[in-house]
């Protein structure tokens, strides 16, 4: 059953990636014979985070509410529950982790970080939280590192990389990846 879901996700994300402007999709050869290429969904999610808007702009003591999903620890897209109160450029937070839908809590964590950027509708942190895995059996410190995007009326897309050390010594092979969305009040 989780991989038919996996399936349809990732499904989801290649046709994400298709252009759907009124142009055709087929090579276009330039005068040196190369193709170009069409923007992808990795491209243009980038593009998207990485424009400012500077007619909006985040309150600088707000409490932001996200939910999200998670590649972590080899664990397929596990959901995420985060609750982060902000006090002029620092950040504290805590989280919950849960496998699947309606799973398990498997993680629980807090912590504390800082906002390196403050830019119109671009907001990025630098935060460590700590915790404890019940999957892994052990303690950990994560670093990370979080950006979010303000839309409207309050609405944030965020999308953060970050890095678990255990207690234990069992190290992930890879970063863990978080994208969500929330609001902020």
């Amino acid at each position: 059953m989780k991989r038919l879901f996996c399936s349809i996700g990732l499904a989801a994300l290649l046709l994400a990636g298709v252009s759907v402007q009124a142009q055709p999709t087929n090579a276009v050869p330039t005068d040196t014979n190369t193709v170009t290429a069409v923007n992808n969904f990795a491209t243009t999610a980038f593009d998207w985070f990485s424009s400012i808007d500077y007619t909006k702009s985040w309150p600088t003591n707000e409490v932001d509410f996200s939910v999200g999903g998670l590649w972590q620890n080899n664990v397929n897209w596990a959901n995420y529950l985060n609750v982060q109160k902000n006090v002029g450029s620092f950040a504290f937070d805590g989280e919950m982790d849960n496998a699947g839908v309606a799973g398990t809590i498997y993680r629980i964590q807090g912590g504390a970080g800082y906002r390196v950027l403050n830019e119109g509708d671009l907001s990025a942190h630098v935060l460590l939280n700590g915790g404890y895995d019940r999957t892994m059996k052990s303690a950990f410190a994560e670093p990370s590192i979080l950006v979010r995007k303000l839309m409207a009326h309050g609405a944030f897309m965020e999308i953060s990389l970050n890095y678990d050390i255990y207690a234990k010594g069992n190290q992930p092979s890879a970063p863990g990846l978080r994208i969500g969305s929330g609001f902020t009040f």
